[in-house]
């Protein structure tokens, strides 16, 4: 299917300064776009994220793709047939759009995931022209196992829906799960390729063979009890393995990578990520 994505390219200011580029993924459920698409009750946080990080890194001399996740522009899609390889299809079409631009340097685009994005981000790397990888909270513990430890931890979980959505995912892994179920509004080969791409993220993010940034601020809540230690290990251990991946971690900032005491975003992480894509 061919499909138009929603989009908005942040120009770099001064544009004499454009040395880089950047195509910027969402996160698990939004892919910021135009203000007033900013607006996704479920990704408030993440949207205006994402509005902050193409302003900072443009203002810096990158110029930033953001795109809508394609459900998001075609309401009618049914999400049960949406899969994530749909979603990294998306992505290297972001790359193609930028690499054709007259202003962009084709060697020089790069993704930037965030969540669910920065899963992906590394996967789409390795079928299209991606110099490098920022992946921004991107965990490295099967998806899964996590989304069940994330309904054990709130406390506005109904009892018993954690044990429901394990019993799917038992069901799910042990091929017992019927093809046209659905887990927590997604069908079953959206969670089969995202359980593969999340437990295999720090060997897929190695076998790249391209510099992949990952960047975790340690008051993230979406990495409950023990699953934020357990990430961070994997990724520690990726990164003493190939010189390509780097992991640099920020106390006090969360998911979307806000300062938990002031609310502020975190601006100095956003530029030192911009100093890092230059510097390749």
């Amino acid at each position: 299917m061919s499909l138009r994505r929603a989009s908005t390219l942040r120009h770099p200011f001064p544009p004499r300064s454009r040395r880089s580029r950047a195509c910027s993924s969402g996160n698990s459920r939004l892919r910021a776009g135009q203000p007033e698409r900013h607006l996704h009750p479920l990704s408030l946080a993440a949207a205006a994220a994402y509005r902050t990080w193409a302003d900072l890194l443009g203002r810096d001399g990158i110029a930033v793709l953001r795109y809508d996740k394609r459900f998001l522009t075609y309401p009618s899609l049914d999400p049960l047939t949406l899969t994530q390889d749909d979603q990294v299809e998306d992505a290297l079409a972001a790359v193609r759009y930028l690499a054709s631009r007259p202003e962009v340097d084709p060697a020089r685009v790069f993704i930037l995931g965030h969540s669910e994005g920065a899963a992906l981000a590394p996967v789409a790397a390795a079928r299209g022209p991606v110099r490098a990888v920022i992946a921004v909270a991107a965990t490295a513990l099967a998806i899964d196992s996590l989304v069940v430890e994330q309904l054990r931890a709130s406390e506005d979980v109904p009892p018993g829906m954690a044990e429901d959505v394990d019993g799917q995912f038992r069901a799910l892994r042990d091929g017992t799960f019927p093809a046209d179920g659905e887990i927590l509004g997604a069908g079953a080969e959206y969670w089969r390729q995202f359980i593969s791409y999340t437990q295999r993220a720090d060997s897929i993010a190695e076998a790249l063979g391209r510099p992949v940034l990952v960047v975790q601020g340690l008051a993230d809540p979406y990495l409950p009890g023990g699953t934020l230690q357990r990430s961070l290990d994997r990724w520690r251990a990726a990164s003493v393995r190939s010189a390509a991946v780097e992991l640099r971690t920020y106390a006090g900032l969360d998911h979307s990578l806000y300062d938990t005491a002031s609310g502020a975003p975190g601006a100095g992480v956003i530029r030192a990520a911009g100093e890092w894509m230059k510097a390749r």
